[in-house]
């Protein structure tokens, strides 16, 4: 089933899919859609302002989404790299944090309350002069609050080097606390989100297209990379690719479809399809430069097996 909604914001350059974000209330058992409205004037964003001070938040069978402000203005681009969570009724993302050690901090909103809380991140960490900078994301693992972090490259920022930490923020009635999950050595390149984690298996993606899961050893937190398993291939999206948790439910998207927010799709489908002939036509281009390339590859082979064969035989004679 799909419902197309309108978007809450029009004319907004550089809006992305990455500052929008999906979740379930336990409490109200509603359906919320969240997104981050960067600053702007006359539909522009200021140069070099990659800011946001409005959080707008739709339930599902409302009539228009609603706007909250922010404490002060957070940074765009850390929603846009480490990712969103929803959490018991609660959305959690990374902000900039001059004052802290690692200069990050969870920021949360609470969907039924409406308030913001900021939570300092665990600052243990061990950096190696020959790799990269030290990233940081935010995941949701088996229910629970988690920052993975480790360096990565210099080259490109998504490839992952040296160890991957896993931080579990523990909630008890005193205090919250960070507890140290998962010390993983020779981690995937690419981290999948925000459940890219999930028992004792670790979700990734080789390249754009196949998205795998590896075993996940817990005696000595490696990935048994003989044990992968691919579960399917995301072409040709690419890297636009986000998990939710699904929640069942009863309840057809057709009751919501009365709300004033509601849009018929113009042309979807057409455009649809020609994006998909396009990629299929440039698929059947790569399999045949394949193909090519296999029959080369197999006439040397032949060619030297002939050949090392006569040699072989003037041996033996």
């Amino acid at each position: 089933e799909c419902l197309h909604l309108q978007k809450p914001a029009k004319n907004v350059k550089g809006d992305h899919f990455c500052f929008y974000s999906f979740g379930f209330h336990p409490v109200t058992k509603e359906y919320k859609i969240t997104h981050f409205l960067g600053d702007c004037i006359n539909g522009r964003r200021p140069h070099n302002k990659d800011r946001f001070n409005i959080i707008q938040v739709y339930t599902l069978g409302d009539e228009k989404w609603k706007d909250f402000r922010t404490p002060k203005a957070l940074s765009l681009i850390s929603v846009r790299n480490s990712g969103v969570v929803n959490v018991d009724g609660k959305m959690y993302w990374l902000t900039e944090d001059m004052s802290a050690n690692c200069q990050h901090s969870v920021m949360s909103f609470d969907l039924l309350e409406e308030s913001f809380a900021m939570t300092q991140l665990p600052a243990a960490y061990e950096d190696h002069d020959y790799y990269g900078p030290r990233k940081f994301w935010i995941r949701d693992i088996d229910g629970k609050i988690c920052i993975v972090t480790a360096q990565t490259s210099h080259y490109d920022a998504r490839t992952v080097l040296g160890e991957l930490q896993i931080w579990t923020l523990d909630n008890t009635a005193e205090q919250q606390r960070w507890s140290r999950k998962y010390n993983i050595k020779n981690p995937p390149n690419y981290i999948l989100g925000p459940h890219f984690v999930h028992r004792d298996r670790i979700l990734t993606q080789l390249g754009s297209d196949d998205v795998c899961s590896y075993e996940l050893l817990s005696e000595n937190f490696k990935i048994d990379l003989s044990k992968m398993v691919k579960l399917l291939d995301f072409s040709p999206h690419g890297q636009n690719l986000q998990s939710h948790n699904c929640v069942k439910s009863l309840v057809r998207l057709e009751v919501f479809s009365k709300a004033g927010i509601v849009r018929r799709p113009k042309q979807w489908d057409g455009w649809e399809l020609k994006k998909w002939e396009a990629w299929e036509q440039n698929l059947a281009k790569k399999e045949t430069m394949w193909s090519r390339l296999y029959e080369d590859e197999h006439k040397k082979t032949v060619c030297w097996l002939k050949s090392n064969l006569r040699q072989r035989t003037f041996i033996i004679l």
